[in-house]
């Protein structure tokens, strides 16, 4: 019963915060984009070559601009302040933290990834990534776990470098 209760607020909750259509925020700049669908663009944004963006909210500030780069495909996410997602990477139903970067084909799916992390080239399913966590490996795949401060891929984490003898 007190899950049933707890998903009626929660949708209740996303019901009233829903929009119908996007909404750019001051000084947000987008351009060579082919598709934007149900997103809030901060203000100061700046998505410029992404592919593919639908139901999300790109949290930003002049201070501090948040910047969606080129081939970047994201459905249903949340990228906030100063983070740069770009390079091709994918992500889907996922939160990315403040001042993270997220590129060269990185794909991310039902993921937390929070504030300064750095992932590149792999892949996360269902991870729960605490500050300061980083990959840089392609066959780096990191399914339902929690990271924090982690290097994937280090001598202190067995690297993964034998996998591509």
């Amino acid at each position: 019963y007190l899950i049933n209760a707890l998903d009626r607020i929660i949708d209740a909750e996303i019901a009233s915060k829903t929009e119908t259509r996007s909404l750019i925020s001051k000084g947000a700049i987008i351009r060579n984009t082919t598709r934007m669908t149900n997103v809030k663009v901060g203000p100061f944004s700046i998505v410029d070559s992404a592919l593919c963006l639908e139901n999300g909210t790109i949290v930003s500030t002049e201070t501090f601009p948040a910047h969606i780069g080129p081939g970047v495909i994201m459905r249903n996410f949340i990228v906030n302040k100063g983070t740069v997602v770009e390079d091709n990477a994918s992500i889907y139903d996922s939160y990315i933290g403040q001042a993270c970067h997220v590129g060269r084909g990185f794909t991310s799916s039902h993921s937390l990834i929070f504030s300064n992390s750095h992932f590149e080239n792999g892949e996360s399913a269902a991870m729960f990534a605490l500050p300061y966590s980083v990959s840089h490996h392609k066959s780096s795949l990191m399914i339902g776990g929690l990271y924090s401060f982690m290097n994937a891929g280090s001598a202190t984490n067995f690297s993964n470098h034998l996998y591509k003898a």
